[in-house]
């Protein structure tokens, strides 16, 4: 069953067995099992324990530094989003040193494939890190993390055509624009899918 699916059947912030201790204790370290969290949250059963739940911005940061469910997700795209931000300012700098070798709209598309790259692992960091606040919270950072998927998708497929196209430049941009269109309208009508279903069953006015 996936994270939508989840939103779907959850009607509760609450966690099934036990209520976490006071709203004003920012609940730093501390970890729920998979029967105490919201179902909303409980997206991979074969992971019993290590749970974050209701934690406020600064304890989802501090989290970074101790081990939980989510670590191996967040510390991933974060040393993946570094990665590609070095290769971003490398492709710069490579741009301005070498430009009689690369056309301009080469160049263009390879730096906004890496910058997509770059923005789809910043999303999904956010989303795997903040997404314990609440339901509210979880819902508006999934519909982030899935427009930052999409935009990563764009990005990839933008420049696997613009390279292999290079010698059939009309179909090139035909299919530029296909992949565009597609990316786009499947992004609204996913995040919109999203909204109906949080509005009908967590009651989170968006």
């Amino acid at each position: 069953m996936g994270q939508g699916q989840h939103i779907l059947n959850d009607k509760s912030d609450r966690p099934h067995s036990q209520k976490p201790q006071s709203k004003n204790v920012d609940k730093i370290h501390r970890l729920y099992s998979f029967e105490m969290i919201p179902e909303y949250l409980q997206s991979n059963p074969y992971i019993r324990t290590g749970y974050r739940y209701g934690l406020t911005f600064k304890g989802c940061l501090i989290s970074l530094l101790y081990l939980n469910n989510e670590s191996v997700n967040v510390w991933s795209h974060v040393i993946g989003a570094g990665l590609f931000i070095y290769f971003f300012f490398r492709d710069i700098y490579m741009g301005n040193a070498l430009p009689l070798l690369i056309s301009s709209v080469d160049y263009y598309v390879v730096l906004f494939y890496t910058f997509s790259v770059i923005i789809c692992m910043v999303c999904s960091v956010a989303f795997h890190l903040f997404g314990c606040m609440s339901s509210r919270a979880f819902a508006d950072f999934l519909k982030l993390d899935l427009c930052g998927i999409g935009f990563g998708i764009l990005g990839c497929y933008l420049c696997g055509i613009h390279i292999s196209f290079e010698c059939y430049r009309t179909w090139r941009l035909r299919y530029e624009t296909i992949i565009i269109g597609i990316i786009f309208i499947a992004v609204i009508y996913y995040v919109q899918g999203i909204k109906q279903y949080i509005t009908q069953n967590i009651h989170v006015t968006l």
